[in-house]
């Protein structure tokens, strides 16, 4: 008896972790799209191509042979299995990769700029032994060097 009660005692505190671990997520997250919601504000104000630009992602950490099909897969999947998908289809519409110099990245082209909001939540994701890293493309930045995460 003394064993089971030791296992739901530990399950009880990975329980517990894994909820904080959630509500920690669930406030970045809603970080993460007031961050964006700021973005399309001020983009309608003063560029309306900028909203172009606030549906496009940089993804760094990309491992090298990644096609830009694996990719798209990959995240397309993710907003799938992880409901930040809005609608049925695919929400990644485009995906190019770089490999210029340096290690690969790329820019994915999401299908809104609320969904590319809540692609930024995979921002330190893993894939293939990588770990991505998934931010905004700001506009008038064209180098991976230059670009921004958000907090």
């Amino acid at each position: 008896m003394d064993v089971l009660a030791q296992q739901v005692q530990q399950l009880q505190e990975q329980l517990s972790l894994k909820e904080q671990e959630n509500q920690q997520l669930t406030a970045q997250l809603q970080h993460l799209r007031s961050w964006m919601n700021s973005l399309q504000q001020r983009a309608r104000a003063n560029d309306p191509h900028a909203l172009l630009v606030a549906r496009e992602l940089y993804v760094g950490g990309v491992p090298e042979g990644t096609t830009e099909e694996d990719l798209c897969s990959f995240f397309n999947a993710l907003m799938t299995c992880s409901g930040a998908q809005l609608d049925s289809g695919t929400s990644v519409l485009n995906c190019s990769i770089t490999r210029d110099k340096g290690p690969p990245y790329a820019f994915l082209k999401m299908r809104s700029v609320q969904e590319a909001s809540n692609a930024l939540a995979f921002n330190g994701i893993q894939f293939r032994g990588h770990t991505l890293k998934v931010c905004i493309q700001p506009p008038g930045i064209e180098t991976a060097a230059n670009f921004n995460c958000p907090p």
